[in-house]
């Protein structure tokens, strides 16, 4: 059988690994498997509707509420039967017609409710005129006081003279019952190859054993506190009830839970050997990681040096480029000084170039003066040379 629900601490399941407490709850299902023969039974806060289905087996017919619905499709799932149904339902409002039940079967679950009021309302609504309740809860002073334990889904428990006052108000016939789970051994009366029996009246001595006793001194009378109250409520008589010890004498339930535990220790062992086994091959993987890491690091050193070299050397570069940059600059405007020293002098080249053919055109123009003065002077010889002869003429005369 599959089971697909996980334990969230709220509820009970049977499958879970704390089989202590799987004594206590199937102890409460049994003593009202008989209260529940040929009764209409109603399961209030059935969870996943284990102890429905026991109840089912001797009632005419049991109706199992409860509020979560992945619960209660579970329950449908694995317990359905004809005379069993699921519903969801607030355990202080299930809507079931008046006086339509006989038998409420409420365990640990009134502790869970501000209000107890409500949900009292609500049962003595649906019961019969002598229809019983059988509920229970933990006992405040035992359950939590005395080991100083808070059970973060409890919202309102109650001490022993709270639980019997609350139930007084609304039933004329209260009976209260303790309960606590036992381990230990028992020791009475054996003939015929039979030992202990159903519904066989016993007077036992109970001796405790203390955590400083460890020696097994000689016994110690002791009484028991009831961990949890369970209480039979009627406006009809009830029949004194009897003191019910639950045996595991096959240990039936203990060892299918053991082996439920040893098999999931087998499997967490066979996966802790894996895990080792994988740790193994992790743990000279992250050797060799280890490695790889310090070479990694020596070769981060390494290019950080380098690195740093290259900085410098940047830094150089950078310091030469403004440099070059510079006397880049600086050639730029020597060069257009340049270029306009060389457009000046070109301009004044093509002046004096001018200023050149003018003076050659002079000179070309004194050198033609030049050669009709020549002439004007050979003439002016001559002429002076005639005078000079006629004034030596004149002379002689």
């Amino acid at each position: 059988m599959a089971y697909t629900l996980q334990q969230d601490g709220e509820r009970y399941l049977p499958w879970s690994q704390d089989y202590l407490t799987s004594y206590e709850h199937i102890h409460r299902y049994l003593f009202a498997y008989d209260y529940a023969a040929n009764r209409r039974v109603l399961d209030i806060a059935c969870g996943e509707g284990y102890g429905t289905a026991m109840l089912a087996k001797t009632a005419r017919s049991v109706v199992g509420v409860d509020l979560d619905l992945t619960t209660l499709a579970h329950a449908n799932q694995h317990h359905a039967k004809l005379n069993t149904f699921f519903f969801q339902a607030d355990a202080q409002r299930f809507g079931l017609a008046p006086k339509s039940i006989d038998l409420v079967a409420s365990f640990e679950t009134l502790e869970h409710f501000e209000s107890h009021e409500k949900f009292l309302d609500a049962i003595k609504l649906a019961l019969a005129d002598d229809g019983i309740l059988i509920i229970s809860t933990p006992n405040r002073r035992a359950y939590s006081d005395e080991r100083d334990y808070n059970n973060p889904f409890h919202k309102h428990e109650l001490y022993q003279d709270e639980f019997l006052t609350l139930l007084q108000g609304y039933f004329k016939n209260v009976q209260l019952l303790g309960q606590s789970l036992v381990i230990g051994s028992v020791l009475a009366e054996s003939s015929d190859d039979r030992f202990i029996e159903k519904d066989q009246a016993y007077h036992p001595t109970i001796t405790e054993i203390d955590s400083a006793q460890l020696e097994y001194p000689a016994q110690i009378e002791s009484t028991l506190k009831p961990r949890y109250y369970l209480a039979v409520c009627s406006d009809a008589a009830l029949p004194t009830p009897n003191a019910s010890l639950m045996l595991d004498n096959k240990m039936a339930l203990y060892n299918s839970l053991v082996i439920k535990n040893m098999a999931y220790i087998a499997t967490l062992e066979k996966e802790l050997g894996a895990i080792k086994h994988e740790q193994g091959d992790v743990s000279g993987y992250v050797d060799t990681l280890k490695l790889q890491l310090t070479e990694a690091t020596d070769y981060a050193h390494v290019l950080e040096t380098e690195i740093e070299k290259l900085r410098q050397a940047h830094g150089d570069a950078v310091q030469y480029v403004e440099r070059l940059e510079k006397s880049h600059k600086e050639v730029v405007q020597y060069v257009d000084t340049l270029q306009q020293s060389h457009k000046d002098t070109s301009e004044y080249t093509h002046r004096l170039e001018g200023h050149v053919a003018n003076l050659e055109s002079e000179l070309a123009t004194l050198k033609e003066h030049a050669a009709h003065q020549g002439e004007y002077a050979i003439s002016l010889e001559v002429k002076i040379r005639d005078l000079t002869e006629h004034l030596k003429q004149y002379e002689t005369l």
